[in-house]
């Protein structure tokens, strides 16, 4: 049984020799704090969010360096501060109030949230209700406590299109988020969006029982008090496994001791050939596919959120849902990133096909209408109210955060292009890919057979020419015979 990990077993990160407060009254690009008038935020089209704390108090946090032979930068010794947050629309429509703090009763309180984002002058925020509520806009499904004010770094709003393909990609949870202006104790912080966290819910988000686990790959799991680690870091050493349900503060020692052991099982499966036993193939080539379509180049901070229903033997591994869409559209011509990372290589490679016939089939039969849809939603949505507003508001933010400038029906016509191209590379990729399982995985080929063959790795790109010999597989897995 693999021990409990503990964040005292490693190297501290690198002290800050201040605590730093990461909200500067100065923004570094602008000579004042922007703030436009509340009448043009509500002009805008989308609702205000206000954040007032009590004594104007901000949350604060200590950047965090990792240690030597891990890498990213993030935050530490998060603090938060109390306060009410509510929501209006055209000045005079409140569609939410949490009221003023008063402990389990009503109000909320505010922190830093995030790794890198969470070290940004544009900071991303986890808001903790006192009392479970959904203050996204529309008719209430379920109620929770926990709220994220989260943005795409970049300022592009990714997580339009990269949430809709979640979503017709069928994952087990696409997250409801909706677009407000943030203003914190009288100052504009810009465009955000109010948005579901991952965490085990099953009226409203992750589905997993009192038994189950969501737990994450994670690069940063040096920064968290309690990890797991299995065989898969002694080769890619900078990832461990990283709890989001149970907390890292409830969980005992014997749920520590049952999932570590569950994934190690998991990996040997996967390098056995039996991964169908553990996995929920489905659900991991979906997954897949919808970052190959996003075309993400994010590698280990691109979030791999998996979950177990409960701790018996049919309770399958899954893959939750798309987050963190910084980097879509970057790997033109080439698989996402994720395509050659986690288990995915080692699932291409296994001489069990399931997982690619999976990803194969789910393609053939809905990826066309997954894109095609998508294209439409874009096309429809930059046309739309809904369009417009995020727009005017995007602008808005452009002024508080001149970085970069941004209006939507652009960006909207941007994916299309990206979405229409992507469409008729993946279908060669695919039947590159296709060509590769003809092949039978049994029979040797020997000095008797005349016909020519070829090397190609993964990514369907030629190799060189070998001597006649059985068929295998390189040692990271990527490469196989096919026939001419």
């Amino acid at each position: 049984m693999n021990p409990l990990f503990h964040k005292s077993m490693i190297p501290a990160p690198v002290p800050a020799l201040l605590l730093v407060s990461l909200f500067l009254s100065r923004p570094a690009l602008c000579a004042e704090p922007y703030m436009p008038s509340l009448d043009s935020l509500y002009a805008s089209g989308l609702p205000v969010l206000f954040v007032d704390t009590d004594s104007m108090a901000l949350p604060t946090a200590d950047p965090a360096d990792p240690p030597e032979g891990c890498f990213g930068a993030t935050i530490t010794n998060r603090t938060s501060v109390s306060g009410r947050v509510y929501m209006v629309r055209c000045s005079s429509d409140t569609l939410y109030d949490s009221g003023l703090y008063v402990k389990s009763v009503s109000g909320m309180t505010i922190r830093l949230r995030g790794n890198w984002s969470g070290r940004r002058e544009k900071a991303s925020y986890l808001v903790k209700l006192e009392r479970k509520a959904d203050p996204i806009a529309g008719v209430e499904r379920y109620r929770d406590r926990n709220w994220v004010l989260k943005f795409d770094q970049n300022m592009y709003p990714n997580v339009i299109p990269s949430l809709k393909i979640n979503g017709l990609l069928r994952l087990p949870w696409t997250p409801r988020y909706m677009w407000v202006h943030l203003v914190l104790n009288g100052q504009y912080r810009g465009l955000y969006q109010l948005i579901e966290n991952v965490q085990r819910n099953p009226e409203g988000r992750i589905d997993v029982g009192r038994s189950g686990y969501i737990i994450e790959y994670d690069a940063y799991w040096w920064n968290e008090e309690r990890w797991f680690s299995t065989p898969l870091h002694e080769s890619v050493p900078y990832m461990n496994y990283t709890y989001k349900y149970p907390d890292s503060d409830d969980i005992t020692e014997y749920q520590s001791g049952y999932i570590s052991d569950y994934m190690s099982q998991v990996e040997a499966s996967i390098e056995e050939g039996t991964y169908d036993r553990y996995l929920d193939v489905e659900t991991f080539a979906r997954w897949l596919l919808g970052a190959d379509l996003l075309g993400i180049s994010d590698g280990a901070g691109f979030n791999i959120f998996l979950t177990k229903r409960d701790d018996t033997p049919e309770s399958l591994l899954r893959m939750s849902n798309l987050w963190d869409f910084d980097t879509m559209m970057r790997h033109v011509v080439t698989w996402s990133r994720q395509h050659s990372f986690f288990y995915f290589p080692m699932l291409f490679a296994s001489p069990n096909r399931l997982f690619t016939e999976s990803y194969i089939r789910i393609w053939e039969e809905e990826g066309h209408a997954v894109v095609d849809s998508t294209i439409r939603y874009m096309r429809e949505y930059a046309c739309s109210d809904a369009g417009r507003a995020l727009s005017v508001s995007l602008a808005l933010d452009h002024e508080r955060w001149p970085i970069y400038s941004v209006r939507f029906d652009e960006y909207a016509d941007s994916v299309v292009r990206w979405l229409e191209e992507r469409k008729l590379w993946m279908d060669v990729e695919i039947t590159r890919m296709k060509t590769s399982l003809n092949v039978s995985r049994t029979v040797p080929f020997g000095p008797e057979r005349e016909d020519v063959l070829h090397y190609y790795d993964m990514f369907g790109r030629r190799r060189d020419e070998r001597e006649w010999r059985f068929m295998k597989r390189s040692p990271d897995g990527r490469v196989v015979i096919v026939s001419n």
